[in-house]
């Protein structure tokens, strides 16, 4: 098991560079901090769904709707996006244990019906731009998030929270607000054009994820 990123070892990694372990867990505490700070954000439900229940970056990513049944109180993993250079494409989980049922507890399912209803004020605000996919997890005019944007994103955020994120596990992602304003143009800030949603490479210190 990865070592919990405690104080004393964030301490010694901020003074030194080198992380006690390749990957690190965080403590419940570090990762209520980092959900309340990020209680704004737009895809808030995503980083909730992936501390709480463990979706691999790539399956939030492709997670559809049809897939996600609140009144049951559960999702299926069906799929993911994933990576082939900075191309995206779908794809089915990478194992066949990758393909499973997701319980959801009360608290899960009102964060993400919340999110729905946040999705459809979007969908109502781009009109005829709106890009249909059925993702629960998109861009604002519901295009696919880029995973490796979203990993770039995140490191993003880590920053603005405090001067170094500590080390953490392959589970958390974010996409920032425009409160951000240093975060790479792509997923924060609304477009002036619908159409245009950049998507670029993720900067050389972002940390890789899992898919």
């Amino acid at each position: 098991m990865a070592p919990l990123t405690m104080d004393e070892r964030v301490s010694k990694w901020e003074q030194t560079g080198d992380k006690p372990s390749p990957v690190m867990v965080w403590t419940p505490e570090q990762t209520a901090a980092f959900l309340d700070f990020v209680a704004e954000d737009r895809l808030y439900a995503m980083w909730y769904l992936i501390a709480f229940r463990g979706l691999r970056r790539g399956e939030a990513c492709g997670q559809p709707w049809s897939e996600t049944n609140l009144d049951r109180h559960s999702l299926t993993v069906t799929g993911q996006l994933v990576q082939d250079g900075w191309e995206v494409e779908a794809s089915e989980p990478k194992t066949d244990s990758g393909f499973r049922v997701v319980a959801l507890d009360d608290d899960t399912v009102d964060v993400l019906k919340r999110h729905r209803e946040r999705q459809e004020a979007d969908r109502v605000e781009w009109g005829s731009a709106w890009v249909n996919t059925g993702l629960v997890f998109t861009q604002e005019d519901s295009s696919w998030l880029h995973p490796g944007k979203v990993t770039d994103l995140f490191e993003c955020l880590g920053r603005a929270r405090r001067p170094r994120t500590p080390p953490r596990s392959n589970a958390f992602l974010l996409e920032p607000t425009a409160r951000v304003a240093q975060c790479p143009a792509g997923l924060a800030p609304r477009p002036q054009a619908p159409s245009s949603l950049p998507l670029q490479p993720p900067a050389a210190d972002a940390l890789p994820l899992s898919a």
